[in-house]
Parts: C-alpha cells; structure tokens; sequence
C-alpha cells in the first residue's frame, strides 16, 4: 500500500543487514539498534518480525515509546507475555 504507507527505517541487530535492506529497497535509514530507531518522531508504526522470543520485550518498547505495533505470528511465546503486550499497547497507543 504505498499510497498509504512509506517505509522509512529498518533494524537489525545484525551489522550490516539492515543497510543492506534499506539499500535495496531505497529505505532511508537504517539502525543496528531498534530502541534508537524509536526515538525518531517521524516513525508512527513499527513492524516486529524478529525471532519470537523477542516479540514481547520489542513490543512493550515500541508501545511505550507511542509507536503503533503490528507483531508476525505467534504473538508471545506465553499467554502472560501475550496479555502484558495486549495491556501495554491499550495503555499507550490506539491498538
């Protein structure tokens, strides 16, 4: 949907994977760290598709940090983890 949506960032933790995938797809930026990717104001929404033992910890962050979440499948590797994601992004942002 690029008439409603405009990739402007991507991470990894990995070096060089994510400039290399903001180079091929004329992605702008490119952070080796997700939590600095969060403080840019521009960013509204963020696409989790890490391992998925990261999906909760990345996803409170992300809410927290006022960005909208959208998390690959499974969503948690536990149901207490699934309902703290569920509480924190109500608490934060419009889910």
């Amino acid at each position: 949907m690029p008439e409603e949506a405009e990739v402007v960032a991507a991470a990894s933790p990995t070096p060089g994977n994510a400039a290399a995938l903001a180079k091929k797809y004329g992605i702008p930026r490119a952070f080796l760290d997700y939590r600095e990717m969060l403080r840019e104001p521009d960013i509204e929404m963020v696409t989790i598709t890490a391992p998925n033992h990261l999906h909760a910890q990345m996803t409170v962050d992300i809410a927290n940090a006022g960005k909208h979440v959208v998390c690959e499948k499974p969503l948690a590797m536990t149901l207490e983890e699934a309902d703290v994601m569920i509480d924190t992004c109500k608490q934060r942002v419009s889910c």
